[in-house]
């Protein structure tokens, strides 16, 4: 066969593979054009769980931000907004876990420090929400302020109490 007789065979070959349906193992191994991808699927399921956070739907948004990061787990935001959901609920220390690990992702992520602090605060342990005061006036955050705010308040509240 000539070289251009085997450049018709392989496009045709090409062809037909790509008009015929596969299945099996070889069907699973190929991404289906019409689907989303794992980042677009991760992405939608990280703003469902946005909406439901929003809506104060925390138990709706948990599920909604786990899903995402099972499609992709180093998402730091999301880690951070389920910190945020936990602590609305009160589980502060299931809280406090996704506040570290999404610190550790993106160690400049004011939120994330700023909620781990009031989550602290809520247990009364005051040194530790002061380390996270310390972090966000390292990072020049707007976030410090409040959080210093919440220390002085919940440091008054114990010396009332005392």
């Amino acid at each position: 066969m000539t070289p251009r007789g085997l450049r018709r065979s392989a496009i045709a070959a090409a062809m037909w593979i790509g008009s015929t349906t596969l299945a099996g193992p070889a069907a699973r191994a190929l991404p289906s054009p019409a689907s989303p991808s794992a980042d677009e699927r991760a992405r939608s399921s990280f703003q469902t769980g946005y909406r439901h956070q929003q809506a104060q739907q925390y138990e709706d948004a948990i599920l909604a931000y786990e899903e995402s990061l099972r499609r992709d787990p180093n998402q730091a935001e999301a880690l951070s907004n389920l910190g945020f959901c936990y602590k609305a609920l009160k589980r502060y220390q299931k809280a406090i876990g996704y506040y570290k690990d999404a610190i550790r992702l993106k160690p400049d992520l004011a939120e994330a420090h700023e909620y781990l602090g009031e989550a602290y605060l809520e247990l009364g342990r005051i040194p530790l929400a002061e380390r996270e005061y310390n972090t966000l006036v390292t990072l020049k955050s707007d976030e410090a302020d409040e959080l210093k705010e919440k220390i002085a308040a919940k440091r008054a509240a114990m010396d009332g109490t005392n």
